[in-house]
């Protein structure tokens, strides 16, 4: 008698599965770095249009060149706000990931255990019936030694 777990194809597919889903996460996490370095660089480019702005006040500028900055830092603005927006869906989008990911994980560790715990019953069935079996040995040796 061979053991076998009735749910292994079910089991193979949650591992299958639990592996897919580490992939979107690790996806997710690849897509939320990317979009935050970009928030980062835009971030950068206000801090250094600042100071330019800063110096150019310190040894004057024309009013042409004071509204062109202003012009070019509302439009950074408003970028780092689109990129704010997208960083955090991404930031949902990576954390709504892992939670399935690890949801995934558990449902396939349920899966292992129970198989773990057929497996013993299987080889406790089995002491048990080699036992028996000796045990039915050793009974008919000693019918066949009184016989005689």
């Amino acid at each position: 008698m061979t053991f076998t777990f009735t749910l292994e194809k079910l089991l193979e597919f949650k591992e299958r599965e639990a592996v897919e889903l580490r992939k979107g996460y690790e996806e997710a996490i690849g897509k939320f770095e990317t979009i935050g370095y970009e928030l980062y660089r835009w971030l950068k480019a206000r801090e250094t249009l600042d100071e330019s702005q800063h110096e150019d006040c310190q040894t004057g500028t024309t009013i042409a060149a004071i509204q062109s900055r202003q012009m070019v830092r509302e439009n950074v603005e408003t970028t780092i706000a689109r990129c704010q927006v997208k960083t955090n869906a991404a930031r949902k989008e990576m954390a709504k990931r892992k939670e399935e990911w690890q949801a995934a994980t558990i449902e396939c560790k349920k899966y292992e255990k129970m198989k773990g715990r057929k497996w013993e019953e299987y080889q406790h069935e089995m002491k048990k019936q080699e036992q028996k079996f000796i045990d039915e040995i050793a009974s008919r040796q000693v019918l066949r030694s009184r016989s005689r």
